[in-house]
């Protein structure tokens, strides 16, 4: 409702008349216009008004801005009614007149105060209403309005004290000295001589403020039909009654057409909470509150309360509110959810974190199965980083950078990190899961220590059985051989025995026994070679290089030659591609797992329907190996699958899902990829793809010894526990003087005394002190004698042994032993030791 009279439009008039204003320039901009302002019937918003008193306050001074205030007191403002008033009464009344009634009907959104405190003082207080907008040109403006007043009856102008701010004035009124009685007796007479003009007058206010009151009835009016059809619920209070009440609010408590006129506010009332408190304590904003509805339900509102509402006349109190009762049983809806799922994920094994970016944690849950060292450690307000930084990273792999660059991307990531306690290990499994708006990311962590100790502890199982499998084969492959060795041995011994009535052979039989022997020694040697690589016990295993698959291929084939025998043929398609990046042994427990399950696929009994095939391609950058069976086949529902730990196509207690998900790991970890097509009844096809090599790997060239100075036998020290080894060795090498010692404290002995040799050849595993300590002992005995050790070994079978065989690589022989290179070999060391002891010599 707007709420100022444009009867104060005079005023402006005034000033544009004195030169202090142009109204055309006043008004652009503004939604108001000159024909408007000029009904003195209408009204403005307060808003608009002030607008026009702040554009007039920027083109004065304030004491302009004062002086202006005095312009105001015109007939058009005030009304003749008003001036004629005084002459009757004193300029208190005046003054409470003109404040309280005429500037109060004029600015509703005024509060007008006027005290008197003297016989020629008074005071005033003028103060903005709530929710209005500020304007202090227009409190100092009234500065002159109030200093005019007695000018009106021809009396000096009243002095005035003031001092504003953008909402509120107040102003200490001094009222100049009064007139005598006969003087202003002489004016109201003359006045009054002119009865015409008096009545005119009169009429003309009364007609004023008829318009006034009948434009006062109709705003009314206006106002209540609003207040009806607002959607919004509406009471108004008349001390502890209700004075009206809307539709909605009548809806929203279940009344129907029945009011709540008349009936007591407490009617509204919720037992705890009393609304005539809150509606005059002055506070702003949305409250929420309850009420009862006519079935005793409780409704909930939210809304605001009012302390001054101008209703017919009266000014009473209000509240204005919408009923939310929907939305706050949803909210108990929903928080009882959440809390039955927050109960429910407290008890759940895994640890939910909510984790931002940077790292740090929100909110944890969860976390049932976790270490109490760790779940203490992840709470919210700490930093992941506290647990993967620093922590050993359980697939060998770093892991605090990636789990940090994943949160940082908000981007899926899987992770494993080994956390370690007083008292133990824990493995734990991340899940990095992004969320969907910008707020981060949650991380799964559970504890798969028991999983993966069960992992290994059937991994040992299944390497068990192939264990058994393999040993029944090698079994069968050594024993062929083995059995040649020792029958061709055996009439060796015969002959040289000279038991003319058993044997009598010529030489040239006797060399081929000889040879035959050597041969079958030879199968066994490549045998036990297979064996050492596919176990992973060759120190020469760990690094990955240009390898032949061929030679890896035939490696595996030669442990499982017998199985295949027995259920199919065995074709060989071998394309000849270039070497691969692999490790010997990686690769061959690969290819052993899918040959043995090509065999296991096969049924026995149907030998002539049924083959292997083993191929070997290149394809771009890749060498393919492929095992193809004419097996049952894969069901098509299991073939995703077949990789799976644990996951197995074979009958109860014939596998346990290791082979496949091993070969499948190693694979990976090569740079290549294992790939399984099959259908049932039609057979496999397994193929593995690993990178070319840049180079194809060579055989290191038998060395040629160097010329030796023969000016003295080399003396070498032999410890082996093996004595007839020993002697063999000895008598291979019977051109120097060889001293045995079947023990390694012995020959420490031997070499504390004194015992100076020119080389020392060691067994890595002798009993008691084993080839390693004695080294490191005898080199400190004689750093000298650093470079005259080499070693022979059948196996390192210790993880220390087997990290120094590989540290000592150029200076191990394998056993059985190949007697040319090893003579070859000795030469080259006596050879190399000869020139350094010479070279010393010589800068000596």
């Amino acid at each position: 409702m707007a709420e100022v009279s444009c009867r104060a439009w005079s005023f402006f008039v005034q000033a544009e008349q004195e030169g202090l204003v142009d109204i055309s320039k006043l008004l652009e901009g503004t939604t108001l216009s000159r024909s408007m302002l000029e009904d003195v019937g209408q009204r403005v918003r307060w808003d608009d008004w002030a607008e026009l008193s702040d554009r007039f306050a920027s083109n004065v001074s304030r004491e302009q801005l004062i002086a202006s205030g005095r312009l105001a007191l015109t007939p058009g403002f005030l009304g003749t009614l008003f001036r004629l008033s005084g002459l009757f009464t004193n300029l208190h009344d005046v003054y409470r007149l003109g404040l309280l009634w005429v500037g109060a009907s004029m600015y509703r959104s005024m509060h007008f105060e006027c005290e008197t405190t003297s016989t020629s003082t008074l005071h005033a207080h003028i103060a903005l209403k709530s929710g209005y907008r500020p304007c202090e040109s227009w409190f100092v403006n009234m500065v002159g309005c109030l200093e005019s007043v007695p000018l009106m009856y021809g009396l000096p102008p009243a002095r005035v004290e003031w001092s504003t701010t953008p909402v509120s004035g107040d102003y200490q009124i001094t009222i100049p000295v009064h007139e005598s009685t006969s003087g202003r007796l002489r004016r109201v007479v003359d006045a009054f001589r002119a009865p015409d003009a008096v009545a005119a007058l009169i009429l003309e206010q009364q007609q004023q403020m008829t318009v006034q009151l009948a434009a006062l009835e109709d705003a009314e009016t206006g106002y209540r039909l609003l207040l009806d059809a607002l959607p919004a619920a509406v009471a108004l209070f008349d001390d502890d009654k209700i004075a009206y009440s809307n539709p909605a609010m009548r809806n929203a408590l279940g009344l129907g057409e029945r009011g709540l006129e008349g009936m007591p506010t407490q009617r509204l009332r919720y037992p705890v909470e009393r609304y005539d408190a809150i509606a005059d304590d002055g506070s702003q904003g949305l409250r929420d509150f309850r009420m009862f509805r006519e079935n005793g339900a409780t409704a909930h509102f939210e809304g605001i309360t009012m302390r001054e509402v101008r209703f017919f006349g009266r000014t009473l109190r209000g509240l204005s509110a919408n009923d939310v009762s929907s939305r706050v049983a949803v909210e108990r809806r929903l928080e009882q959810s959440e809390e039955t799922q927050r109960a429910v994920i407290d008890v759940m094994p895994d640890l939910l974190l909510r984790v931002r970016r940077d790292g740090r944690i929100v909110d944890a849950l969860g976390g049932s199965e976790l270490p109490d060292a760790v779940r203490k450690r992840l709470v919210p307000g700490t930093n992941l980083e506290d647990l993967v930084e620093g922590q050993r990273a359980a697939n060998g792999h770093e892991t605090c950078a990636a789990v940090l660059e994943a949160l940082r991307a908000e981007r899926p990531h899987l992770f494993e990190c080994v956390v370690s306690n007083e008292s133990a290990e824990h493995v734990l499994e991340g899940r990095i899961v992004p969320l969907s708006s910008d707020d981060g990311s949650m991380v799964f962590l559970r504890d798969v220590t028991r999983r993966r100790d069960e992992q290994r502890q059937l991994a040992i199982a299944e390497r068990t059985a192939s264990v058994g499998t393999l040993a029944a084969g090698v079994a069968h492959e050594i024993n062929n051989p083995l059995a040649a060795v020792m029958a061709n041995l055996e009439l060796i011994a015969e002959a040289i025995d000279g038991d003319a009535n058993k044997l009598n052979l010529p030489l040239t039989d006797l060399k081929e026994m000889v040879r035959d022997a050597l041969d079958g020694g030879l199968r066994v040697k490549q045998i036990v070679a297979n064996l050492k690589v596919l176990s992973g016990t060759s120190p020469k295993h760990a690094a990955v290089a240009p390898l032949d698959v061929e030679v890896a291929l035939e490696r595996a084939l030669s442990m499982v030659t017998t199985q295949i025998a027995q259920r199919a043929r065995l074709r060989r398609d071998f394309g000849h591609p270039s070497a691969a990046l692999a490790s010997p042994e990686g690769l061959s427990q690969v290819l052993y797992q899918l040959l043995l399950n090509a065999v296991q696929a096969i049924p026995e009994g149907a030998y002539d329907d049924n083959e292997i095939c083993v191929r070997t391609r290149l394809d771009g950058d890749s060498v393919v190996i492929s095992v193809v069976d004419s097996g049952t086949g894969i069901p098509e529902a299991a073939l995703p699958r077949i990789f799976d730990p644990y996951f197995t196509t074979k009958p109860m207690g014939e596998g346990n899902g290791l082979g496949l998900s091993i070969s499948h790991r190693i694979v990976r970890e090569l740079g290549g990829t294992l790939s399984a097509r099959s259908s049932p009844k039609t057979g496999t096809v397994m193929e593995v793809r690993l990178p070319v090599a840049a180079e194809v790997p060579r055989e290191r060239p038998t060395p040629t010894p160097r010329p030796r100075s023969k000016e003295h036998v080399a003396r070498i020290l032999l410890i082996d526990d093996e004595p007839a080894l020993a002697r063999a060795i000895a008598k291979a090498l019977g051109e120097h003087e060889v001293l045995v010692e079947t023990s390694g404290t012995e020959a420490l002995r031997r070499l504390q005394e004194g015992l100076v040799p020119d080389l020392i050849m060691c067994d890595l595993m002798l009993p008691g002190l084993r080839g390693p300590e004695l080294y490191q002992r005898a080199c400190r005995l004689a750093p000298s004698l650093t470079r005259r050790f080499v070693f022979i070994t059948g196996g390192a079978f210790t993880p220390s042994t087997e990290h120094f065989a590989r540290e000592h690589e150029d200076r191990v022989f394998q056993k059985p032993l190949d007697l040319a290179a090893l003579r070859a070999d000795v030469e080259r060391i006596l050879s190399e030791a000869e020139e350094e002891e010479s070279a010393s010599k010589s800068d000596g």
